[in-house]
């Protein structure tokens, strides 16, 4: 059973989506389960590496059950404003194939935690 840290962004989605969320990503990023093998913290930075994607993959497919957060329905995600600040994000450079995970927070999130990641060349999108 998935245990989805994100869960109460999507208070109309149930537990049946969120595993079905989970399955298709860490079979849409087959390598995600194996990255930060030499990290102590390796089986926390999976987690929450996962609980990112399956976020991003929900916001994009259901942009009208998230609460709380900003998604652009998979479109990249450019800028938000909040409180009458506005927020201004930057091109980051990604391989072939993760531009779409620009295209929410959580994708960004899932993004920078990629890049930040020893065995970048292991995850396939």
């Amino acid at each position: 059973m998935f245990a989805f840290k994100f869960a109460r962004n999507f208070p109309t989605l149930s537990q049946p989506d969120f595993e079905d969320a989970y399955d298709i990503v860490t079979v849409q990023y087959s390598g995600s389960t194996t990255l930060w093998a030499n990290d102590v913290n390796r089986d926390s930075k999976r987690l929450l590496f996962i609980n990112y994607l399956v976020a991003w993959y929900l916001a994009n497919l259901n942009p009208a059950s998230v609460v709380g957060i900003v998604s652009d329905g998979g479109q990249p995600l450019q800028n938000k404003s909040i409180g009458g600040t506005s927020i201004t994000y930057k091109n980051l450079p990604t391989q072939s194939g993760l531009e779409g995970l620009t295209t929410n927070v959580f994708g960004l999130e899932a993004l920078r935690m990629y890049q930040g990641c020893p065995e970048r060349f292991q995850l396939y999108g």
